[in-house]
Protein backbone atom coordinates (compact mmCIF):
# COMPACT_ATOMS: atom_id res chain seq x y z
CA UNK A 1 0.00 0.00 0.00
CA UNK A 2 1.05 3.57 -1.13
CA UNK A 3 1.53 6.30 1.58
CA UNK A 4 0.92 10.00 1.07
CA UNK A 5 3.99 11.75 1.96
CA UNK A 6 3.71 13.96 5.69
CA UNK A 7 3.33 17.62 4.53
CA UNK A 8 5.25 20.11 6.80
CA UNK A 9 4.23 23.00 7.11
CA UNK A 10 7.08 25.94 7.19
CA UNK A 11 7.06 28.05 10.13
CA UNK A 12 6.41 30.71 8.76
CA UNK A 13 2.54 29.52 7.78
CA UNK A 14 2.40 28.09 11.26
CA UNK A 15 3.17 31.52 12.63
CA UNK A 16 0.44 33.43 9.81
CA UNK A 17 -2.14 30.97 10.64
CA UNK A 18 -3.29 32.48 14.03
CA UNK A 19 -2.73 35.84 13.15
CA UNK A 20 -4.87 35.24 9.75
CA UNK A 21 -7.39 33.76 11.55
CA UNK A 22 -7.64 36.56 14.31
CA UNK A 23 -7.60 39.39 11.37
CA UNK A 24 -10.76 37.30 9.90
CA UNK A 25 -12.86 37.35 13.02
CA UNK A 26 -11.85 41.34 13.33
CA UNK A 27 -13.04 42.22 9.29
CA UNK A 28 -16.26 39.91 10.34
CA UNK A 29 -17.12 41.45 13.60
CA UNK A 30 -19.53 43.94 11.80
CA UNK A 31 -21.94 41.53 10.93
CA UNK A 32 -23.02 42.57 7.62
CA UNK A 33 -21.80 42.21 3.89
CA UNK A 34 -20.48 45.70 2.69
CA UNK A 35 -22.87 45.71 -0.15
CA UNK A 36 -26.47 47.64 0.91
CA UNK A 37 -29.25 45.58 1.48
CA UNK A 38 -27.50 42.28 1.32
CA UNK A 39 -28.64 39.75 4.64
CA UNK A 40 -26.15 37.19 4.46
CA UNK A 41 -23.32 36.67 6.77
CA UNK A 42 -19.96 37.68 5.89
CA UNK A 43 -16.55 36.83 4.98
CA UNK A 44 -13.50 38.51 5.13
CA UNK A 45 -12.27 39.82 1.90
CA UNK A 46 -8.65 41.70 0.60
CA UNK A 47 -8.85 44.66 -1.09
CA UNK A 48 -5.43 43.64 -2.61
CA UNK A 49 -4.70 39.89 -2.37
CA UNK A 50 -3.23 38.39 0.21
CA UNK A 51 -1.23 36.00 -2.13
CA UNK A 52 0.13 38.80 -4.22
CA UNK A 53 1.04 41.25 -1.90
CA UNK A 54 1.94 39.90 1.61
CA UNK A 55 2.98 43.14 2.87
CA UNK A 56 -0.58 43.96 3.61
CA UNK A 57 -2.39 40.69 3.77
CA UNK A 58 -3.50 41.01 7.98
CA UNK A 59 -3.53 44.70 7.63
CA UNK A 60 -6.75 45.64 8.79
CA UNK A 61 -7.35 48.65 6.30
CA UNK A 62 -6.94 45.98 3.74
CA UNK A 63 -10.14 44.08 4.97
CA UNK A 64 -13.60 44.14 4.37
CA UNK A 65 -16.48 41.72 5.02
CA UNK A 66 -18.68 40.47 1.86
CA UNK A 67 -21.07 37.62 2.11
CA UNK A 68 -19.93 34.78 -0.58
CA UNK A 69 -21.71 36.03 -3.56
CA UNK A 70 -19.66 39.12 -3.01
CA UNK A 71 -16.77 38.09 -2.01
CA UNK A 72 -16.06 35.26 -4.73
CA UNK A 73 -18.89 36.17 -7.70
CA UNK A 74 -18.65 39.46 -7.32
CA UNK A 75 -15.24 40.88 -5.96
CA UNK A 76 -13.42 38.21 -8.36
CA UNK A 77 -15.62 37.58 -11.36
CA UNK A 78 -17.74 40.74 -12.02
CA UNK A 79 -16.31 43.83 -12.71
CA UNK A 80 -19.31 45.09 -11.83
CA UNK A 81 -19.79 44.42 -8.62
CA UNK A 82 -15.62 44.72 -7.93
CA UNK A 83 -16.42 48.42 -9.17
CA UNK A 84 -19.88 48.93 -6.68
CA UNK A 85 -17.13 47.77 -3.71
CA UNK A 86 -14.48 49.79 -4.43
CA UNK A 87 -16.83 52.78 -4.76
CA UNK A 88 -18.21 52.18 -1.58
CA UNK A 89 -15.14 51.44 -0.08
CA UNK A 90 -13.51 54.44 -1.17
CA UNK A 91 -16.67 56.41 -0.29
CA UNK A 92 -16.78 54.97 3.61
CA UNK A 93 -13.11 55.20 3.99
CA UNK A 94 -12.00 58.16 1.55
CA UNK A 95 -8.74 58.25 -0.67
CA UNK A 96 -6.53 58.63 2.13
CA UNK A 97 -6.99 55.57 3.36
CA UNK A 98 -6.51 54.06 -0.42
CA UNK A 99 -3.30 56.35 -1.04
CA UNK A 100 -2.13 55.07 2.86
CA UNK A 101 -2.98 51.35 2.03
CA UNK A 102 -1.02 51.35 -1.43
CA UNK A 103 1.83 52.58 -0.09
CA UNK A 104 2.01 50.51 2.59
CA UNK A 105 1.63 47.47 -0.35
CA UNK A 106 4.45 48.88 -2.37
CA UNK A 107 6.48 49.65 1.20
CA UNK A 108 9.89 47.92 1.28
CA UNK A 109 9.71 46.17 4.49
CA UNK A 110 8.25 43.22 6.02
CA UNK A 111 5.35 42.84 8.40
CA UNK A 112 6.39 42.15 12.19
CA UNK A 113 3.93 39.43 12.85
CA UNK A 114 4.12 39.20 16.68
CA UNK A 115 3.25 42.93 16.63
CA UNK A 116 0.32 42.83 14.09
CA UNK A 117 -0.82 40.23 16.73
CA UNK A 118 -0.84 42.44 19.69
CA UNK A 119 -2.31 45.03 17.81
CA UNK A 120 -5.40 42.92 17.08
Amino acid sequence: MRRTPIRRVSKKRQAYAPVRALWGRVIRQGGRCIIPGCPHPPQACHYWPEGKYKRVRVDLDNGFPACFYHHIEGWHKDPDVQQQIKDILLEQRGQRWYDRLKMRRDAATRPDLAAIKVAL
